[in-house]
């Protein structure tokens, strides 16, 4: 059967329609990127917050939903050195002890940087205010294991979003870039729904209406 979750609620065929008109809208907008993301918002209902969880989750999507991002390693000497050797920001365990009082630079941090990646033992170490800066926005850092490569494990966080309720009812976060190919950026579109609903106690009974739309246009209904 061509539908996602309970019948009839979206078709693959209704997606692959609002994603056409999502692309056909995109490249009529003036100065238009590749590298545009293509946003999914999500308004819930009957979702109370005294009682369920504010969402706070990171996704695991099926192809890669952003070219460039932003990443900040924080490590010991030689988590920092590959770094170093890379080319990539890094801040050392001597600097992550220098602005634990510096409560503006922490923020500038945590504003600056899409992803962060840390070694277990630097994890134990953060100070609590950037620790506590960066759970705020959805930013805590992924684990490097000893003998991981950090180029591959940059790649692996790059199709891992994290998304959580901060705007209540509304949810949004990136899923595709709009020169992904129309049946990738369905794959990532199916993902995200299928994922938001096994997170709600009432499945689509919590959902108002889904939306996608190219950074700066019109939101496109997939269902309401």
């Amino acid at each position: 059967m061509d539908t996602l979750g309970e019948p009839q609620k979206v078709t693959r065929a209704r997606m692959k329609c609002c994603l056409r008109a999502c692309l056909d809208q995109w490249a009529n907008l003036p100065g238009h990127k590749s590298s545009d993301t293509l946003e999914i918002s999500f308004v819930l209902k009957n979702y109370d917050t005294n009682t369920y969880p504010w969402i706070h989750e990171s996704l695991r999507l099926k192809y890669t939903p952003e070219i460039k991002v932003n990443v900040c390693i924080l490590g010991g000497e030689q988590l920092c050195k590959e770094a170093k050797d890379q080319g990539l920001p890094f801040i050392s365990s001597r600097g992550l002890r220098s602005i634990m009082k510096k409560k503006r630079l922490i923020g500038k941090i945590a504003d600056k940087y899409d992803v962060f990646l840390a070694s277990p033992a630097i994890v134990q170490r953060i100070p609590q205010s950037l620790d506590a800066a960066l759970s705020r926005v959805g930013k805590r850092p992924f684990l490097v294991m000893p003998g991981e490569s950090l180029l591959d494990k940059i790649s692996e966080t790059k199709v891992v979003v994290r998304f959580r309720s901060k705007n209540f009812p509304y949810l949004s976060f990136p899923i595709g870039n709009m020169d992904m190919e129309l049946q990738k950026l369905s794959d990532n579109l199916e993902v995200a729904i299928d994922h938001v609903l096994s997170l709600l106690p009432l499945q689509w009974d919590n959902v108002t209406s889904i939306h996608i739309a190219p950074k700066n246009g019109t939101w496109v209904p997939v269902y309401s």
